[in-house]
C-alpha cells in the first residue's frame, strides 16, 4: 500500500462525508468508497480500517469551516468526471483513410432545424476528421429556392446547433453561391456528350422512361445542347420547358437512374432565393452540385443515411466521365427515438395544428428541444458513437439516453428543494432556530452550501412539506425534514402540525422514517416546471432558486434534474430534464 497517496485519499474521502454529515463523518460509508476506488487495496482492509478509525476522529474534532477549508487540499485526490472530458471508448476507424488527409461533410438544407437524426450525420462527420487530424467541412446544400425553400434563419441555426454540438467545422461553403461553377461543368459534361437538354413534358419523358425508351432530344448534338443551355441561362425558356439531363444506361432495373435530371428552372421571380433573390433562373438538382461540391472540395469520405444509396450511384456517373476519383462511401440506418418525434413534416404539421408549441417542444426530438431540456451534447455524442455506423435501422431507447446523460450532469447540478404540492405544518418544541445549511452537492462539498434561513416564533416553526408525503406517513407516524430534524405527526388537516422529535440523523435512519424534503413558511420563491409531456404546473422552491443563472442545471431534490429557463421577478422558470 503506498502510504502517502492512500492516506491523502482516506482523509479527502473522510472529509467529504463529514461536510455531508453537517460535520461529523458517518465511518461505516468511508471503507467501502475507499476500496471502491481502490479494489486492488482489499488484502490491506486492516491497516486501511484503522487509518480510517483515526482520521475520522482527527476530523471530527474540526470544525466544518475547517474542514471546508482542509478538503480544498485534498479534493483532488478524488476520482470525479469533468462532464467537458467525457472520452469516446469506441475508437474511429474509417477504411481507406490516411492520417492529416481525412476530408469529410456535413450538408444540410436550411431549410429546418437539426434534429437527432441529423445530429447523427454531423457528429460522426465532425468526429471521423478530427480523429485522422482531418478536415470537417459545412456545406448549405440551397439550390432549390421553391419546393425545399431555404430560409435564412436555419443557417444560423445550423451554425450554433453545430456549435453546440461542439462541431465547428474548418470551412464553410454555401451552393447557392457556386452557381457558376456547376455551370462550366455542365458545359463539359454536354461537350463530352454525356448530358443533353430534354424539351420532353415531365409526362411524356415518365411514359419514355418506363418503356426503355430514348428521349427525342438524346441524340441531338453537343452543339445544340450548349446552345439550349445558354437559352437556359438567359430566361429564354419557362420554368418546366427544359431541363438538363445526364446520359445513362436506358436500360437500368431502377428507372430513377435513367437518364437523370441534373439542372431545371426556377422561375425565381416568384420564388426568390434568400440570398441571391432572383439574380439565376438555372438551379442544379442535389445529385449533380452535391457531387461536383465532394469532387472540388476533396471530401475523400462521405457518411450518410443508407436512404442515399441509389444517389451515390448517380453521383457515381459525374465522378465516371470527368474521370474523378470517388470518395470513400459510408452509409448508416434511420434513427428513430423512442416516444419522441423527428420527422419534418409530423413536427411541422404538429406546429401548425398547435399540437407542440413550437421546435423546442420537449415532445420532440430536436436539437433546440433537447438543449431546452437540459441534454448535453456530450450526452448525443456518447449515445452516437455507441449507436456507431451499420445499415440497419437504430432505436434509441430513451432511457439510455436519460442515463448517459445524468452521469454527465449529475455531477454539475446543484441540489434545490422544490415542492410541487406545498402543504404548511407547523412545528412545535424547538428553540432558538434560525436557519439550516445544506450542500449544494453531496459529494462535492467544494462547490459549497445553501443556506436556509428560518423564522422561529415561541418555539414554533412553519414550514411547507409535500401533501402527498404527508398523507403517506399519517398521522402519528414520523419522519425526517432532510439535512435538518426528526418531527412526529400530530394533525394533518387546514392547520397541520407535527412534534420536534430530535435531529439525530442515525436515529431518523435506524427508525427508518421517511426523509423529505421541505421549505421554510418565511422563505421561497414561485417556480413554474415544464414537464417533458409539455404539460406544466406552478409550485414553489427554495429562495436559493434566485441565484442560479439561466441554463444552469439542477436537481430537484426528489423530483428529478432540470434546466433554469428564464428567470422573472416573482417566478422562475424551469424545464424537467430526466430523473
Amino acid at each position: 500500500m503506498n502510504q502517502s497517496n492512500s492516506e491523502n485519499l482516506i482523509r479527502a474521502i473522510v472529509l467529504q462525508n463529514a461536510i455531508q454529515h453537517n460535520g461529523k463523518a458517518v465511518s461505516g460509508a468511508i471503507l467501502g468508497k475507499f476500496l471502491s476506488i481502490k479494489p486492488d487495496e482489499k488484502k490491506n482492509i486492516s491497516q486501511i480500517s484503522i487509518k480510517i478509525s483515526v482520521l475520522t476522529k482527527e476530523i471530527n474534532s474540526l470544525s466544518l469551516d475547517q474542514q471546508l477549508n482542509q478538503f480544498k487540499s485534498f479534493q483532488s485526490y478524488l476520482p470525479i468526471d469533468n462532464p467537458k472530458q467525457q472520452k469516446i471508448e469506441k475508437p474511429l476507424k474509417l477504411k481507406n483513410a490516411e492520417h492529416g488527409k481525412v476530408i469529410t461533410r456535413f450538408s444540410p438544407n436550411p431549410n429546418f432545424i437539426l434534429h437527432l437524426g441529423s445530429a447523427r450525420a454531423a457528429i460522426l462527420s465532425h468526429d471521423y476528421a478530427k480523429a485522422y487530424n482531418g478536415k470537417f467541412i459545412l456545406r448549405f446544400e440551397d439550390t432549390d429556392p421553391k419546393t425545399k425553400k431555404p430560409q435564412l434563419e436555419y443557417y444560423e441555426n445550423v451554425r450554433n446547433d453545430l456549435n453546440w454540438l461542439d462541431c465547428t467545422p474548418n470551412e464553410e461553403y454555401i451552393q447557392s453561391k457556386r452557381l457558376e461553377i456547376y455551370y462550366d461543368v455542365a458545359r463539359s459534361l454536354i461537350n463530352q456528350g454525356n448530358a443533353y437538354i430534354c424539351e420532353c413534358s415531365q409526362d411524356m419523358f415518365k411514359s419514355l422512361l418506363i418503356k426503355c425508351e430514348s428521349c427525342p432530344d438524346r441524340p441531338l448534338s453537343p452543339d445544340i445542347n450548349i446552345k439550349r443551355l445558354q437559352k437556359m441561362l438567359d430566361g429564354e425558356y419557362s420554368e418546366g420547358n427544359a431541363v438538363l439531363r445526364i446520359r445513362a444506361d436506358l436500360n437500368h432495373p431502377n428507372p430513377a437512374v435513367r437518364d437523370w435530371p441534373a439542372m431545371r428552372i426556377i422561375n425565381t421571380d416568384n420564388h426568390p432565393h434568400p440570398l441571391v433573390k432572383n439574380k439565376f433562373k438555372v438551379w442544379p438538382l442535389y445529385n449533380f452540385s452535391c457531387s461536383i461540391d465532394d469532387h472540388l472540395l476533396g471530401i475523400t469520405h462521405i457518411i450518410r443515411g443508407v436512404e442515399h444509396i441509389t444517389n451515390g450511384i448517380k453521383q457515381r456517373q459525374i465522378y465516371e466521365y470527368m474521370k474523378w476519383t470517388y470518395p470513400t462511401e459510408i452509409h448508416y440506418g434511420r434513427v428513430s427515438l423512442e416516444k419522441n418525434i423527428l420527422s419534418k413534416s409530423d413536427i411541422l404539421e404538429g406546429i401548425e395544428t398547435k399540437k407542440f408549441q413550437g421546435y423546442d417542444d420537449p415532445r420532440l426530438g430536436t436539437l433546440v428541444a433537447l438543449r431546452k431540456r437540459g441534454f448535453q451534447s456530450n450526452t448525443l455524442r456518447n449515445l452516437i458513437h455507441n449507436v456507431g455506423i451499420h445499415p440497419s435501422k437504430a432505436q434509441i431507447e430513451w432511457s439510455n439516453l436519460e442515463a448517459m446523460n445524468r452521469k454527465i450532469i449529475d455531477p454539475i447540478s446543484n441540489r434545490r428543494f422544490v415542492i410541487l404540492s406545498p402543504y404548511k405544518l407547523t412545528i412545535e418544541g424547538l428553540k432558538d432556530v434560525k436557519s439550516v445549511i445544506l450542500p449544494l452537492h453531496p459529494e462535492q462539498p467544494i462547490r459549497g452550501n445553501r443556506k436556509i434561513e428560518i423564522k422561529e416564533n415561541n418555539g414554533k416553526i412553519i414550514v411547507y412539506v409535500d401533501k402527498n408525503d404527508l398523507m403517506k406517513v399519517g398521522v402519528g407516524g414520523s419522519l425526517r425534514l432532510k439535512g435538518f430534524i426528526n418531527i412526529q405527526i400530530k394533525s394533518i388537516n387546514e392547520s397541520s402540525s407535527a412534534n420536534f422529535e430530535g435531529y439525530d440523523l442515525n436515529n431518523a435512519l435506524k427508525s427508518k422514517y421517511p426523509i423529505i424534503h421541505w421549505l421554510p413558511y418565511n422563505s421561497f420563491c414561485n417556480v413554474k416546471i415544464l414537464w417533458d409531456d409539455a404539460t406544466s404546473i406552478k409550485c414553489i422552491g427554495e429562495s436559493g432558486l434566485e441565484s442560479e443563472k439561466i441554463d444552469n442545471l439542477i436537481q430537484m431534490e426528489r423530483i428529478g434534474f432540470a434546466r433554469i429557463d428564464e428567470k422573472k421577478k416573482d417566478l422562475i422558470s424551469i424545464v424537467y430534464s430526466h430523473q
